[in-house]
């Protein structure tokens, strides 16, 4: 067997040994014995847990990142005046395409959410809320020049960015199908949208 075609063995049964344990109780010993090789040979391989896990979520992960950190727009508020209907609003948003992303690589993102305490990735949610509530504060800087309380902006910004967050979470928490997961997160940004816009009329 190539050493490729080991490593995809490796992967499917280091997959199931996270999901079963978690990544702080998967063993590295287990993996290579249902695998079939040594310990040794694992870790020819591999030389921790970390970079497994890493060769498991890693590509699909700092993907969704790398393309989340370029929308430069706030994705959670509508100021594309091309679109004209909120559907198009979604559809165009950040929002949609992390929903997209997500389940597009389904397993990659079940772990990290569910099973990735410990791991290299158990932080990924805060990072993508620290990008997304960068974008949304400059965003309002820039529609609202001379914001009087910028400490109050970043703190209202980053509350919602966290609930929001947690909500894409919870539909890998929740185990819910795309179906739900586009319906649930389609009326989240229509509250998202209005609420934006409503804090924008305020003076801070």
């Amino acid at each position: 067997m190539k050493d490729d075609e080991i490593k995809v063995k490796i992967a499917e049964v280091a997959k199931q040994e996270f999901l079963e344990l978690g990544y702080v109780d998967a063993s590295m010993r287990n993996i290579s014995s249902k695998a079939g090789l040594t310990t040794g040979s694992l870790y020819n391989r591999f030389r921790d847990k970390a970079e497994l896990f890493e060769y498991i979520v890693g590509g699909a992960v700092n993907d969704v990142f790398e393309k989340f950190t370029s929308f430069n727009a706030a994705y959670s508020i509508s100021n594309n005046v091309e679109l004209k209907t909120e559907e198009e609003q979604y559809n165009a948003s950040a929002m949609k395409f992390i929903i997209d992303t997500m389940f597009d690589n389904y397993d990659s993102f079940d772990l990290v959410i569910n099973k990735g305490i410990g791991s290299p990735y158990e932080n990924f949610m805060d990072k993508l809320i620290g990008v997304a509530t960068e974008n949304t504060v400059n965003f309002i800087f820039a529609v609202k020049p001379g914001v009087k309380n910028p400490v109050i902006v970043e703190d209202i910004t980053h509350l919602l960015n966290v609930a929001l967050f947690d909500a894409i979470a919870e539909i890998f928490r929740k185990h819910y199908t795309k179906e739900q997961a586009d319906y649930y997160m389609r009326n989240i940004f229509s509250f998202y949208n209005s609420g934006w816009h409503a804090l924008l009329s305020k003076d801070f």
